[in-house]
């Protein structure tokens, strides 16, 4: 993937650690899903070393989140939990379990009509 950002420019707090060890990958793992060392990651995770926005979209598709998730809160952070409900929503594969989520989460939204 071309580099679209030159620099890396110093960064707030981010949850990158956090939501590795919710998706159940290591360092070592989530470094081979983006290319780079177990060090860098190590680096990052504890604000040692600056991320770039390429690094920190490469590491959310690692993971399977958006890159604002990353930064903005811990899994299941959310203060109503509705990122983690969107998360578990989202885990559920294509088929009759998630037409039946559906069919659930409609009711509730027609209740509030």
């Amino acid at each position: 993937m071309p580099r679209r950002f030159k620099r890396a420019t110093p960064r707030g707090r981010h949850f990158i650690a956090e939501w590795r060890q919710y998706k159940g990958l290591t360092q070592t793992e989530l470094a081979a899903k983006v290319g780079l060392s177990k060090s860098q990651i190590s680096k990052i995770e504890s604000h040692q070393e600056i991320y770039t926005q390429d690094t920190l979209e490469e590491i959310a598709v690692a993971l399977g989140e958006r890159p604002s998730c990353l930064i903005e809160h811990p899994p299941g952070g959310s203060e109503d939990g509705s990122e983690d409900i969107a998360h578990r929503f989202r885990q559920i594969p294509p088929g009759p379990r998630r037409r039946q989520a559906i069919r659930l989460l409609e009711t509730f939204i027609d209740d509030l009509e």
